[in-house]
Order: structure tokens, then sequence, then C-alpha cells
């Protein structure tokens, strides 16, 4: 049981072989790890945050028997993934794990995160001061709504700050933005699109405008598609990246942006083979 790393071409084509980032030695007191979050600060640091269920037991009995039991640290690295420092806390609630890529504003890392079971946050943190004994000052800010999880965030071309979250209703996906008056994120609504309670993921392209790449359905994730926002609320269908049944069911997509301009998007994907 192991996180591994591998490095890919600006286009996302070929890879290197994959090496461990979070030995197995480290788990020893997990039973699982998972959802694994790169980043990097404002020093060029590689910073790697994941989830891991931390087992525990009870005479002799294992209690923790689910994400509900995770939490989340995180790891730094100076040469580009090839070594990490030891994993340090980022949080430690009950049930707490990472999703999408933080954003940064400033000075101040914002990592959308959720407690399986329990809703989505946002923590606020600086990155830049993440060490080998953890961060430094860490604010937890939650988006109302339920049964909403796994945000990933997005930052309007007028500066404000949206929340876009996976439905386990299967209904829509939801939307919440930061009132900055308030110092707090309104209630999640939903939007025009269907969400079969799949994550989804976030960004702004060269116009401004607030993209989601989305499972488009409701009852599958047989497809996976591009939709686009003038303003963060009612979107606009785009072309499909992966049509239906192309690939199996596909999940999870992550955006990287290698060179100005160019985006590249991972899924994970299940052969229908």
């Amino acid at each position: 049981m192991a996180i591994m790393c591998a490095e890919g071409s600006a286009d996302g084509a070929n890879w290197t072989a994959p090496w461990v980032a979070v030995p197995a030695h480290f788990a020893t007191s997990a039973k699982s790890l998972g959802n694994p979050v790169l980043t990097r600060d404002r020093h060029g640091r590689l910073i790697l945050i994941f989830g891991w269920i931390r087992s525990r037991r009870v005479l002799g009995v294992e209690t923790c028997r689910s994400w509900q039991c995770g939490r989340i640290d995180a790891s730094v690295s100076l040469d580009d993934g090839h070594t990490w420092t030891t994993p340090a806390h980022l949080d430690a609630r009950a049930g707490a794990l990472p999703r999408a890529q933080p954003l940064s504003r400033g000075d101040v890392d914002l990592i959308p995160v959720y407690r399986e079971g329990r809703g989505a946050s946002v923590l606020a943190t600086d990155l830049d001061a993440f060490g080998p004994a953890g961060p430094g000052d860490v604010r937890i800010d939650t988006i109302p709504g339920r049964q909403l999880m796994q945000p990933a965030l997005a930052v309007a071309s007028d500066g404000t700050l949206w929340a876009y979250l996976r439905d386990g209703r299967r209904r829509s996906i939801y939307v919440s933005h930061y009132d900055r008056a308030r110092r707090a994120w309104i209630p999640a609504v939903p939007t025009n699109l269907e969400n079969p309670s799949s994550a989804v993921e976030a960004f702004l392209d060269r116009r401004g405008a607030i993209v989601l790449i989305y499972n488009p359905s409701r009852s599958d994730r047989r497809a996976l598609a591009l939709a686009r926002s003038e303003d963060g609320m009612r979107f606009v269908r785009g072309c499909d990246l992966i049509a239906a049944d192309e690939a199996g069911p596909v999940a999870y997509p992550a955006i990287a942006e290698p060179t100005p301009g160019h985006w590249v998007v991972l899924a994970s994907a299940f052969d229908k083979h």
C-alpha cells in the first residue's frame, strides 16, 4: 500500500515508470491511502496532499471500517517528487479527505476538502509555511449544503470565489460562492448541470469564463464533458472529452496547465472490455 508518483511530458502523452511517494512503512498504522493531490507552493516546492484511514483497534477489534475514519496529511519534495519529507498532519478531523487542487490567493492557499458523510469545507492556510511539524495556522470554512462533498474551486475574472460540489443525491452539480462581507460561504444551490454523484473539476479559461469538467448524467459516469459559464451559475454544455461508453466509466477528472493556455485533463477510467 503506497502512493506512487510519475513524471509526464507537457502534453501528457508519455510518462516515466512510477516510483513510491508515500511508502508502505508510513502506512503501518493505516488501512488505506488515497485521494492524492499535487501542487506547488510559491517557492516551487512540490506538495503532496493525501487522505488515509488510520487503523484503530479496541480490544483487538478493528473499529475503523470506512473513509469516515480518514484524515489528511501532506508531504513536501524539494527535488520534483523523487524524495519526500515524512508526512505531517494537515486536517485531523475524522473523515477529512482532499479531492481537488488548492487555489492560491495572495499569501493564502485555499484547499478544498470534505468529510465523508459530513459535508464540504475549505482550509485556508499558507502552504509556504508547511514544514516537518505540519502547517501554520489553518482556518476551516464550511460550505453549507446537504449531502454535498468534494468541492472544486475557481476564481472568476471579477474576483468572486466559487465552489462546485458533487451531489450525493444524484441531482445537480451544486455551487456556492464566498461572501467577502460576511466572510462565509453562502448555502449551496443547484446549477443547471446534472450530476450522478461524481466529482467535478473547475478552471478559468483564457476568456475569463469558468469551465467545468463533469459527467453529464444523473445515473452513470459513461461520458466526460465540458460546460462553460460566464456568471458562475448557469452553464452551456460544450464538447465531450470522452464520449459515452468510449472508455467505460470515467470519473475524478483533474486539470493541469503545463504551458499557458494548454490544458491537460486526467481522469480515472475502467476499460469496458
